[in-house]
């Protein structure tokens, strides 16, 4: 589980490091300004030039690391007794990823049908965040789609 966490923040931070944002060209210019080209500094500027991409691949890139989460909250171990009385085999119980990807969406939309919930404790904890970042997202999608109807010219 932590090998894949590690690709994941590798891809990201390979995303970021080799971004239009973070050439030499945008560092010159920040130098100039006195501030650092980071993490907030590509986030706002990709946010301010490409704001639909940039809402929709975090929404997918979240509903995807957060169902992730959630299943591995979620599986249950359960050992079988072999025929000479000793615990040697694991089985896993669990939703599928699919599943989990279908609670993640439906709680971060608040939504909420209730056909599936989480039965661990550490599970209900997940939801409870993504319920909460759900709606940070859910406002970011409406102030997208309320500046794409604005009538500006710009």
């Amino acid at each position: 589980m932590c090998v894949m966490f590690l690709r994941m923040y590798f891809v990201v931070r390979a995303l970021f490091n080799y971004s239009v944002y973070s050439d030499a060209y945008s560092r010159n210019i920040c130098k100039n300004h006195d501030f650092y080209p980071g993490f907030r500094f590509i986030c706002k500027s990709s946010l301010s030039n490409n704001p639909e991409t940039t809402v929709f691949s975090m929404f997918f890139f979240f509903t995807l690391v957060l169902a992730f989460i959630l299943r591995v909250c979620e599986i249950s171990y359960t050992y079988t007794l072999s025929p000479d009385g000793s615990f040697n085999t694991i089985s896993m119980f669990g939703q599928t990823f699919l599943t989990q990807v279908y609670v993640i969406i439906i709680t971060m939309t608040t939504v909420g049908y209730g056909d599936y919930s989480p039965d661990t404790d550490l599970g209900k904890v997940v939801c409870c965040f993504v319920a909460l970042f759900g709606a940070f997202m859910v406002g970011l999608v409406v102030l997208i789609v309320s500046k794409a109807f604005e009538l500006r010219k710009d």
